[in-house]
């Protein structure tokens, strides 16, 4: 009887072991997903990368870093490169259209020349061009502007067909925009994603 119930025992044993041998073996990797972004800015109507303007040198330097850190440490190429380029609404459409398209493929040269590992034709590009829209947008969430009401004035009369000539008519309300906003509209925005696994990591 005792001999019978230590047979059993070792039976259940056996089983228990090789289910959860079959049950840890069954469990998905599990992959980190890292993803940095990277905001590059340019002057007015240029789509040249001033490494002196608006801290891009700093910008530029630590992509560069980042970038040799996945390549050494963790021993993997980014698994996707995009660059998302931008425009602010002064100029006409088809010349900012251009402009954002021209500031997307600069980008794309730094990130090449920066990791000629990665196939060119592999970094996703995008341009976007902003409208007088997304700046009436942006006014109304700001109320802390000091010419916030005049510039919705000037930006929502449809009397007004150059938006760009009427603002800067005020050069001081222009100039609260250009700082606040406009600024931030000259970019080109870079992700870089990697995915970590045990392979990599």
């Amino acid at each position: 009887m005792i001999l019978k119930k230590n047979i059993l025992r070792i039976v259940l044993l056996a089983i228990c072991t090789h289910l959860s041998i079959q049950l840890f073996a069954q469990e998905p990797e599990q992959d980190k997903y890292v993803e940095k972004r990277y905001t590059i800015f340019y002057r007015i109507n240029s789509a040249q990368i001033d490494p002196s303007f608006n801290g891009n040198e700093k910008t530029i330097a630590t992509m560069k870093s980042d970038l040799k850190t996945t390549l050494e440490n963790e021993g993997a190429l980014p698994d996707s490169l995009v660059i998302v380029a931008s425009t602010s609404p002064e100029g006409p459409a088809e010349f900012n259209r251009r402009l954002a398209m021209q500031r997307a493929d600069a980008a794309r040269k730094l990130l090449s020349g920066l990791l000629p590992q990665f196939e060119p034709t592999k970094i996703r590009t995008e341009s976007r061009t902003n409208d007088w829209s997304g700046l009436i947008l942006m006014l109304r969430r700001d109320e802390t502007l000091k010419h916030r009401d005049w510039l919705l004035n000037v930006l929502t009369d449809d009397k007004i067909t150059d938006k760009n000539l009427a603002l800067r008519k005020n050069p001081e309300a222009f100039a609260e925009i250009g700082e606040a906003m406009l600024y931030n509209m000259r970019t080109a925005s870079v992700t870089i994603s990697v995915i970590k696994t045990d392979d990599n990591v």
